[in-house]
């Protein structure tokens, strides 16, 4: 029988990112165990965790007219606003609050139905000692020279040692191109 938890996160059943939570976590490692032991067929799979909450160095998250948000779980034309993630780590959120500080007024954001639109998704990753923000662009857009003076003057206030710009394909479907120039600090596109 499955032991059952209290949800940490307020996003709970809505975000995909926290769909395990109402799973003791002892449990939700063995199911992660169980599944990379069928996906990869390797039978001798080591789990390696630290804590429950607070350990994710990377989310991606999506633009919409208000704001900034994680696709909804089971329909990812859907954006969940959120302000905190309990998965992610400490700095990941704090990047993220000034993400959506920067980005407080209506936003031209990309609209995956219409494929029109500027913003489409940024990146945020917080590896040890490091912080990126990836930006990706619609590069059919008659709004990027506008989208990228924003993003440089967010690279001259975020604490993010890197700022990285990228441009899609509207029509591509692709979330990653060879496309990009870095704003401020290093490029570790190429470098990982």
């Amino acid at each position: 029988h499955a032991v059952m938890a209290q949800p940490l996160s307020p996003y709970f059943g809505t975000c995909g990112g926290s769909s395990t939570q109402h799973l003791d976590y002892s449990l939700q490692l063995e199911n992660k165990k169980n599944m990379l032991v069928r996906e990869t067929g390797v039978s001798d799979v080591q789990i390696f965790h630290d804590q429950e909450y607070f350990y994710r160095n990377r989310l991606d998250l999506a633009f919409h007219p208000q704001g900034i948000g994680l696709r909804k779980k089971g329909d990812w034309r859907v954006i969940v606003p959120l302000d905190r993630c309990v998965i992610s780590n400490e700095r990941l959120n704090s990047l993220m609050k000034e993400i959506l500080d920067f980005f407080e007024e209506p936003i031209d954001a990309f609209d995956v139905r219409k494929k029109i639109g500027t913003f489409h998704h940024v990146i945020v990753r917080t590896p040890t000692n490091d912080s990126t923000l990836l930006f990706v662009l619609n590069k059919d857009s008659t709004h990027v020279a506008e989208a990228v003076e924003k993003i440089e003057a967010v690279s001259e206030k975020t604490t993010a040692k890197n700022v990285i710009v990228m441009y899609v394909d509207a029509h591509s479907g692709a979330a990653i191109s060879d496309d990009f120039f870095v704003v401020k600090g290093e490029d570790w596109l190429l470098g990982e």
